[in-house]
């Protein structure tokens, strides 16, 4: 079993790139369009928002209204009157 896992370790180490490939990647390097592409995309945030808001309205519908506390017993050793 030991030498069956030696040799996966050995073909996955084979698959990776080498540290001079890596470093030739196209992403990996100051180009200026490379440079646009990695940057970051701005999602705003009112669908998100709104999303929340119909969510919580939601919520409040499903709700129950009960005005009154429902006890809680903190153990079975509790006593009930």
């Amino acid at each position: 079993m030991q030498i069956r896992s030696q040799v996966q370790a050995e073909i996955i180490a084979r698959s990776r790139p080498t540290l001079k490939d890596c470093f030739a990647n196209p992403w990996l390097q100051d180009a200026y369009l490379m440079k646009l592409r990695r940057q970051t995309l701005t999602f705003t945030t009112s669908r998100l928002k709104e999303f929340l808001v119909e969510h919580q309205r939601r919520r409040n519908e499903v709700a129950t209204k009960h005005k009154v506390l429902l006890r809680s017993y903190h153990g079975a050793s509790s006593h009930v009157p």
